[in-house]
């Protein structure tokens, strides 16, 4: 293998990565409306705009509607998983990601999220999210910004 490539073994052990290093995660736990967190929690309205990190994220603008799959729990407990309105219903696949809890308002309730899985668990990706998946960002953004939350 080339140095600074890292092998599918390694990274689901170690999570998602940027450059070959490893994120750490946000948490372990999250909560659910079903099972595979397939299905929406609530809808939130954006309260601000939040601006994402690292490929984890999900860049909101103030006034977007919100679709609410998964709330994280333990240490990563201020942070919600979700997709932006226009995504959920389109032909094209949603982009899911992490955002502060505090910049969005729950308007809406769809499901209760009371199933309690583990992070590995969802639509966010092929059988995983981004907090426990095979694969790391690729799209070029820095994780540097997201260091210290998860410590």
């Amino acid at each position: 293998m080339a140095s600074g490539n890292v092998s599918p073994t390694t990274l689901a052990a170690t999570g998602p990565s940027v450059g070959g290093r490893a994120m750490p995660k946000l948490a372990d736990r999250k909560l659910c409306a079903d099972e595979e967190c397939s299905y929406p929690i609530s809808m939130a309205v954006a309260l601000q705009d939040y601006m994402a990190p690292d490929c984890r994220f999900l860049t909101i603008h103030r006034g977007q509607v919100v679709y609410v799959f998964s709330k994280l729990k333990g240490r990563g407990r201020l942070f919600w998983g979700g997709s932006v309105q226009g995504d959920y219903y389109g032909d094209l696949a949603a982009r899911l990601g992490y955002f502060p809890s505090s910049v969005v308002r729950e308007d809406q309730t769809l499901k209760p999220g009371k199933i309690d899985v583990k992070t590995d668990v969802s639509v966010l990706g092929a059988d995983r999210d981004r907090e426990g998946g095979p694969w790391g960002c690729d799209d070029g953004r820095n994780a540097s910004a997201f260091g210290s939350l998860a410590a």
